[in-house]
């Protein structure tokens, strides 16, 4: 098993992009254009 330094989950919709970084709790809303 590896160990990651950081875990990002990605979900794209129409409207925009949302990301979110486990690890250090960062959560990014970006324009899907």
């Amino acid at each position: 098993m590896k160990n990651y330094d950081e875990v990002v989950g990605i979900d794209v919709s129409k409207k925009s992009i949302d990301a979110y970084c486990y690890q250090s709790q960062c959560y990014k809303v970006f324009s899907n254009e």
